[in-house]
C-alpha cells in the first residue's frame, strides 16, 4: 500500500463519471465498493485470527480444545468491560498467542455472573482480573515486562499501589450503567434509588493524589517507575474513562492538561506501549457518548435530576473534543507520533493495514452494512435523500480518507483544502457514522482518530 494514492488515481481515471446527489453541478468520480475493496486488498479480506463468538464455542467445543494450548481471552462484545481490558493489555504486552471469545454481555463484574476473563491452557477459568495478571506473569516470567517487579525483598510496591486505587478515587461511588465509574453515587439523603454527581472537590483531591503518587517513583513515568507493571494495567482502564468523562461534568477539571505527572504518565502509556494505543485503549468520543447515553437513560427513568439542556451541552462537547491519541506532540523532548506507534504494532500482522488511515478506511468498508442499518432512519428523515445518496456519501468519505490523509514521520492530518471539497452529504454521513463507531470495538483508537479528525475539521454547518 506504499503507493496507495497513485493506485487510487489510476483506478479512478478509468472510472465512469457519475452525477451524484451531492454534486448537483459537476460530475464526481467516486470509487465503487468493489474498487475500494480492491484498493485495500489483501487486508480487507482478513480478520484477527482465532476470534470467535461465545455461541460458536458452545456449538463447537472443539474450537477451544484444539487451540494449541493457547490462553483464551473472554471479552465482552462491546469492549466496554474494564476488567477484560486489563487482561487484554497484559496478553498483548507479553505478546502471547491467545484465542478471543466474545461474550454478550459480561456485566462488567469480576465473578461468575460476569463470566470468565481468562482461560488457561489446562482449561482453568479465571474470573478475577488481578489473578489473571498473576497467572499470565507466572507462565511468561521470561518475557518482558515483569508485571510484578519487587522494589526489594520486603516491599511489594506493585500490589500495594494496585490497592491504593480504591482509596484515591472517590469512595462509595457506583459504576453507572457499567460504563461510568467514580463519577456518581447513590443519593445519601433520600433512600429512593436516585443518584447524584460526586462533588467537584472530591475530584480535585483525586487528581492531586494521583499526581503525587506518580512522583513517588522518579526513575520512570509509570506508577511504579520503569517499566510498565500490573499496577498501570490495573489502573488504566478506569483512569482513561475518568480523564475523558470527568471534564464533561466539570469542564474546569482537566486531569490530563492540568496535572503534569498524569499527563506524562498517559503520554508514556500511549507512546511506549503500541498495543495499548492500537487495540486496547478506548477514546474520548466513545467514553463521552457512553456517559451521555447513561445520563439520558437515568434521567428518563427519573433517578437522575439533570436538565435535558445540560445533557445536550455535554453531547455537543463530546462531538467537538479531539482525543490526544490522534495528535502528534512533543513533551520533555520526546515526540509522540500516531503513525510510528501504529506501524510498530501493525508490523507482521497481515490483518492490519500499514497505516492508520488505511486501517480506518478498511474498517469502514467492513462495517458499512451495520453502519447503514444504524443511520438509515436518521438519514432518510431529510426530504429528498435516499439510501443511494447515503451509500455514495460514505464511499466519498472513505475515498477522502484514502487519498487525502497523510500518515508520516512529519504529519498526521488531512492535506490542506481536502475537506472543503467534501459534499454536504458526505460530511453529514461522516458525522452520523462517527457517532456509531465505538473504540476499540469497531477499530483501534489511532485509526478512529482519522475519522474523528475529518468530522472535527470539515467545514460547517453541514456536520450535524
Amino acid at each position: 500500500m506504499r503507493y496507495l494514492s497513485s493506485v487510487i488515481a489510476v483506478i479512478l481515471a478509468t472510472t465512469t463519471t457519475t452525477t451524484t446527489a451531492f454534486s448537483a453541478t459537476s460530475k464526481t468520480k467516486v470509487p465503487s465498493w468493489k474498487m475500494l475493496k480492491s484498493i485495500l486488498s489483501p487486508t480487507i479480506t482478513k480478520t484477527k485470527p482465532n476470534t470467535y463468538t461465545y455461541s460458536e464455542t458452545q456449538n463447537n467445543p472443539s474450537i477451544l480444545l484444539n487451540n494449541n494450548n493457547q490462553y483464551v481471552f473472554y471479552r465482552d462484545t462491546n469492549a466496554q468491560c474494564p476488567y477484560a481490558q486489563r487482561v487484554h493489555l497484559a496478553l498483548e504486552l507479553k505478546q502471547l498467542d491467545y484465542t478471543t471469545v466474545l461474550q454478550t454481555p459480561r456485566n462488567n463484574k469480576e465473578d461468575k455472573h460476569g463470566g470468565p476473563l481468562l482461560g488457561l491452557p489446562d482449561g482453568t477459568l479465571i474470573y478475577d482480573s488481578i489473578q489473571a495478571l498473576e497467572e499470565i506473569q507466572k507462565i511468561s516470567s521470561d518475557v518482558s515486562p515483569n508485571l510484578f517487579p519487587r522494589v526489594s525483598g520486603s516491599v511489594d510496591g506493585v500490589r500495594a499501589n494496585i490497592n491504593r486505587r480504591s482509596y484515591i478515587f472517590p469512595r462509595n461511588t457506583i459504576f453507572l450503567e457499567g460504563v461510568v465509574p467514580s463519577l456518581f453515587k447513590n443519593n445519601a439523603e433520600n433512600d429512593d434509588g436516585t443518584v447524584e454527581m460526586v462533588a467537584k472537590s472530591n475530584h480535585d483531591v483525586t487528581c492531586e493524589e494521583i499526581d503525587e503518587m506518580l512522583e513517588e517513583y522518579p526513575d520512570g513515568p509509570f506508577l511504579c517507575g520503569e517499566p510498565i507493571s500490573a499496577c498501570d494495567i490495573s489502573w488504566m482502564p478506569f483512569v482513561e474513562r475518568y480523564v475523558s468523562q470527568l471534564p464533561l461534568l466539570y469542564p474546569e477539571v482537566k486531569p490530563r492538561s492540568d496535572f503534569e505527572e498524569i499527563k506524562v504518565w498517559l503520554d508514556a502509556m500511549e507512546r511506549l506501549n503500541p498495543c495499548y494505543s492500537c487495540v486496547v485503549r478506548g477514546d474520548a468520543m466513545t467514553y463521552g457518548m457512553q456517559l451521555v447515553n447513561a445520563l439520558k437513560k437515568k434521567q428518563k427513568e427519573g433517578v437522575l435530576k439533570m436538565d435535558e439542556s445540560t445533557i445536550s451541552i455535554m453531547e455537543k462537547s463530546v462531538s467537538t473534543t479531539e482525543d490526544p491519541i490522534g495528535i502528534k506532540r512533543k513533551r520533555r523532548g520526546i515526540v509522540y507520533n500516531p503513525s510510528n506507534v501504529w506501524s510498530t504494532y501493525a508490523q507482521n500482522k497481515d490483518y492490519l493495514a500499514n497505516t492508520p488511515h488505511e486501517e480506518c478506511a478498511s474498517c469502514l468498508v467492513k462495517l458499512r452494512h451495520d453502519l447503514f442499518d444504524q443511520i438509515t432512519d436518521q438519514w432518510c428523515k431529510e426530504e429528498g435523500r435516499d439510501k443511494e445518496d447515503m451509500d455514495m456519501a460514505l464511499r466519498q468519505v472513505i475515498n477522502c480518507i484514502l487519498t487525502d490523509f497523510t500518515s508520516s514521520e512529519d504529519e498526521f492530518c488531512f492535506v490542506d483544502g481536502a475537506l472543503s471539497k467534501l459534499s454536504g452529504d458526505a460530511r453529514d454521513v461522516a458525522s452520523m457514522v462517527n457517532e456509531c463507531i465505538s473504540v476499540p470495538r469497531d477499530m483501534g483508537a489511532i485509526p478512529a482518530s482519522v475519522l474523528r479528525k475529518l468530522v472535527l475539521d470539515a467545514p460547517k454547518p453541514r456536520i450535524l
